[in-house]
């Protein structure tokens, strides 16, 4: 397989309920160009292979620490650690670890195997699809095109799952393929989506606003609501006034924080940062609020 026709996947999850409708299978591509500090996965963040750690089935043999040539591991009681400046990924610890604790988070994967598995478990669930998430897949722009393409000649049903930090040429090239926009809301100021996500918000609410105007094109948009960040009152009356501008929203879905992030980001040696999850009082009280311009809104 030509290298231009691979996708670089962190993860294939079989049987996924709640990217798109159906039962479908969701591809995460890595790669991502926001830095949300409540990141759920961050593994998908960095477009290279990473060495990942698994606390819970280290045996501290060492033997991984004892093979790497650039001596850029150590493994003590209290913990393993990886050099990430002396590092060079040839990822001979990862071959050397017996008790599979370290392993390889990113592999190229050929397009059209990544479509034929799809179509495989369709045929098993019945109806479902193939959703393309993240990280932002969009990053992967030139292979992602051309796997939509094959996904809609196995007569697929596709979405993709984006944050929208994007060109919106982007859009317009997938827009032909792509049944399914799963377009994320991550905040209405400015400001405070750059201090959470490391971007301000304008060209993403540039590009739903175009979206939801695009003829056929379905939306649903998803919104990770953490406390003291993004839900607060105000924020849903800033999100409010923003819907009326929009077009077509066939759907919202409200995402409550939560921390299944953090151990996948300690697993990574990646910063850590712990939020406060919105009361179901709470998500049930904005739920209703939303509800008043679209009658199509869940708790997820």
């Amino acid at each position: 397989m030509d290298k231009k026709q691979e996708l670089f996947v962190s993860q294939i999850q079989r049987f996924s309920l709640h990217d798109g409708p159906g039962i479908r299978t969701t591809i995460f591509l890595k790669g991502c160009n926001l830095r949300c500090k409540w990141c759920h996965n961050p593994e998908t963040q960095n477009l290279i292979p990473e060495i990942q750690y698994l606390e819970n089935r280290c045996r501290k043999y060492a033997s991984c620490a004892m093979t790497c040539p650039q001596k850029a591991l150590t493994i003590k009681p209290e913990g393993w650690s990886l050099d990430k400046e002396h590092c060079n990924n040839c990822m001979i610890c990862v071959s050397n670890c017996y008790a599979n604790a370290l392993q390889i988070s990113g592999s190229y994967e050929a397009s059209e195997e990544l479509v034929a598995q799809a179509k495989r478990d369709q045929q098993i669930f019945g109806e479902g699809g193939v959703t393309f998430s993240g990280g932002e897949p969009m990053l992967q722009i030139d292979i992602l095109e051309y796997a939509l393409k094959e996904a809609k000649k196995q007569k697929l049903h596709t979405a993709v799952d984006t944050a929208g930090n994007v060109p919106w040429d982007f859009f317009e090239r997938i827009i032909p393929y792509t049944d399914l926009f799963l377009f994320d809301i991550k905040g209405m100021k400015p400001e405070v989506h750059k201090q959470y996500t490391g971007v301000d918000n304008t060209r993403i609410l540039e590009n739903i606003k175009k979206l939801s105007f695009e003829k056929d094109t379905r939306i649903w948009i998803r919104m990770p609501l953490v406390e003291g960040v993004n839900a607060s009152e105000n924020d849903i009356d800033d999100f409010l006034a923003f819907y009326l501008q929009l077009g077509s929203i066939d759907r919202i879905d409200l995402l409550p924080y939560h921390s299944y992030g953090t151990y996948k980001a300690k697993s990574l040696q990646m910063p850590e940062e712990v939020f406060e999850t919105p009361s179901p009082e709470k998500m049930e009280r904005i739920r209703m609020k939303i509800k008043t311009v679209n009658e199509n809104v869940f708790v997820m």
